[in-house]
């Protein structure tokens, strides 16, 4: 079932699998910040819960995807790797493949049940 998420954040915990390595959080922030994060899928409303969106983002370089899911208090952030090689992902701007989008859903699949009691009752 695709593959388990490289490092997870929450409000500033890293609970990734190597601690000397950044958490998914500090390097899609450093992406976002140079401009060189793929934006996919961004700030698409819950269907249940409209304050609650989600977004999905590629590292062209590293060919990684990224799913952020927010309330606009609390933010998580996990990433597994593209299993698509070609096209590259520079060559798939702002399209998502089939793969990738199910990488990704089952990514936020996991990410809901770990965090949805929080993305739901933080104001």
């Amino acid at each position: 079932m695709g593959h388990e998420p490289r490092h997870s954040y929450c409000r500033g915990s890293h609970s990734g699998t190597n601690p000397n390595s950044s958490s998914a959080a500090e390097r899609l922030a450093g992406l976002l910040q140079t401009n060189r994060a793929l934006p996919f899928v961004e700030s698409v409303p819950n269907q249940d819960y409209n304050d609650i969106r989600i977004s999905i983002y590629g590292d062209p370089e590293m060919n990684e995807l990224f799913v952020k899911i927010t309330n606009g208090t609390s933010a998580f952030v996990d990433a597994a790797p593209s299993e698509t090689t070609h096209p590259s992902m520079s060559r798939r701007v702002r399209l998502i493949g089939g793969a990738d989008f199910k990488t990704a859903a089952q990514l936020a699949a996991r990410m809901w049940i770990n965090y949805r009691a929080i993305l739901i009752t933080t104001p």
